[in-house]
């Protein structure tokens, strides 16, 4: 885990940030007064040179009018979307997707018996 605040999944945080202030209709400007800070915080924080905690998370989604959960569900799909973007690709997975499918033949069709078996 890098433990830079420029990992490519912060970079995605603090875009998505972003787009969710102009999606409100905010500039930077209002956003500060709404959590009570400076237009200086709200910048830095969107270029990603200040991190944020949760609870600081959770005023600026407060602010923008976004539940914080809506908003790390938002996250999650930017972040995963970064790493499939860099991950090797489909044709390197195929023995994996080839021990899946023989552990579900092997393991699961006798689990999906035993559950018919036991309904009522």
């Amino acid at each position: 885990m890098q433990k830079s605040t420029f990992t490519p999944e912060y970079a995605a945080f603090c875009k998505l940030l972003r787009e969710h202030r102009e999606r409100a209709g905010l500039s930077q400007v209002e956003l500060a007064k709404k959590i009570d800070e400076t237009q200086s915080y709200v910048s830095k924080v969107e270029r990603g040179e200040r991190r944020l905690d949760l609870v600081q998370l959770r005023y600026f989604c407060k602010a923008l009018g976004v539940g914080l959960a809506q908003f790390v569900e938002a996250f999650e799909r930017a972040a995963v979307g970064r790493r499939l973007r860099s991950l090797p690709s489909a044709e390197s997975f195929l023995p994996v997707i080839g021990l899946a499918d023989y552990y579900r033949d092997a393991f699961g069709s006798a689990r999906e018996a035993e559950l018919e078996q036991a309904e009522p």
